[in-house]
């Protein structure tokens, strides 16, 4: 993942980190985890784990609501060969705007 927070004293920075989807509940539902988050403008590292749940699935492969949620959001689609591989925009509730990918391990 790629991002930047959106605003504060780090508003601008740029960040990079490791992306993970995993399914939920039947498969209904994909949540994000952002980890191993870095702020590559000042060297700090970002301990927490960025998680966006209950994102649906839905029939066209695309999941999530709106990104504009309070609480933060994820809109992404599943591409590929047997949906093999995902990408996708996401807000979190920490204030970090950014974009993922994903491939299936």
């Amino acid at each position: 993942m790629v991002g930047s927070f959106n605003e504060g004293a780090d508003a601008g920075d740029t960040l990079h980190g490791k992306a993970m989807l995993s399914t939920e509940r039947y498969l209904d539902y994909v949540r994000a985890d952002f980890t191993d988050i870095y702020n590559l403008t000042d060297g700090k590292s970002i301990p927490e784990t960025v998680r966006i749940t209950r994102l649906e699935i839905n029939e066209d492969g695309t999941f999530g609501p709106d990104i504009l949620t309070e609480g933060g959001g994820a809109w992404g689609a599943f591409y590929g060969p047997n949906h093999a591989e995902a990408a996708g925009v996401f807000r979190s509730s920490q204030g970090i705007f950014g974009a993922f990918g994903a491939k299936r391990q």
